[in-house]
């Protein structure tokens, strides 16, 4: 998200303005930001309108470019000062040679051709928080109502051959993507798996980490050919790491906090504290 403020203040000292477009797409819309070459307080030698398609002018290439890799036309649209600029489930990415910042709907990333054409492969993209969701599990209000200190959740995914996670990009960016956790060299360790991943079921209670995670982009769609590196998540397996929340039929309230603990071949979540209160009816333990 990014305010007009921001788009506004421009570099230290220099107080630089933005053009600021919008371009539809069939069910969402793209963001553009440009630098206003003149300084704070000079005049414009012409209109308002002229002095923004001259700078949309040198973007031209790039935008033909995302055209081609997403299969429709774009339309600039120029916004007046202090019209909205908020854009909640976009990625925000930059071209290596201009000073272009583009707000790319999430939806549309995902559906377009992977990887990018070369004349986007070197594209900056500024990274996503994401949460991360290590299980869902199929817990009762009874079962809820009967959580104490002390008490195992097992988690049915750790026990599997691969052990199936999801990221979910935070302040509602676009949706749900796979990860993978695995064990190297005694920590637990996560990856982005470069997929889109199914929504938890909504009777399912689900647990997460406590802390969000940077993920790149490109880990996050599939659009790396190399091997995607571990995500610095140092903490999943100190005490107190993962919440459970209750499922969306409980409004994913938090129920209670623990820590990842082995279990066979798989792991568990051992109840450390109880949320207060859990759920209508519960009575937490001390």
């Amino acid at each position: 998200m990014k305010s007009h403020a921001a788009e506004t203040a421009g570099h230290a000292g220099l107080g630089v303005r933005r053009h600021r477009f919008t371009a539809r797409l069939p069910d969402s819309i793209v963001g553009f930001s440009m630098p206003d070459a003149r300084r704070a307080g000079e005049e414009a030698h012409g209109s308002e309108v002229l002095v923004a398609a001259s700078a949309l002018a040198q973007a031209e290439p790039w935008l033909h470019a995302l055209e081609e890799w997403l299969g429709c036309g774009l339309v600039p649209e120029l916004l007046p000062p202090g019209a909205p600029w908020v854009f909640e489930q976009h990625a925000t990415g930059k071209p290596p040679s201009l000073d272009l910042t583009v707000h790319m709907p999430l939806s549309a990333l995902e559906s377009a051709p992977k990887p990018p054409p070369a004349a986007l492969a070197e594209w900056t993209w500024q990274t996503l928080r994401c949460d991360l969701l290590l299980d869902a599990v199929p817990l009762t209000l009874a079962d809820v109502q009967a959580l104490e200190v002390g008490a195992l959740v097992l988690l049915p995914a750790a026990f599997a051959t691969q052990w199936q996670g999801r990221l979910r990009p935070v302040s509602g960016q676009g949706g749900t993507y796979a990860a993978r956790l695995y064990e190297q060299r005694g920590r637990l360790r996560v990856a982005a798996h470069g997929e889109t991943a199914s929504h938890p079921s909504n009777d399912h209670a689900t647990v997460r980490f406590v802390h969000p995670l940077d993920v790149r982009l490109p880990h996050l769609l599939g659009w790396s050919s190399g091997k995607v590196s571990a995500l610095d998540a140092p903490q999943l397996l100190e005490r107190g790491a993962v919440v459970v929340h209750g499922s969306a039929l409980l409004h994913e309230r938090p129920l209670a906090s623990g820590q990842l603990v082995p279990v066979g071949s798989g792991f568990a979540v051992r109840i450390d504290e109880l949320a207060e209160p859990a759920v209508p009816g519960a009575t937490p333990s001390t």
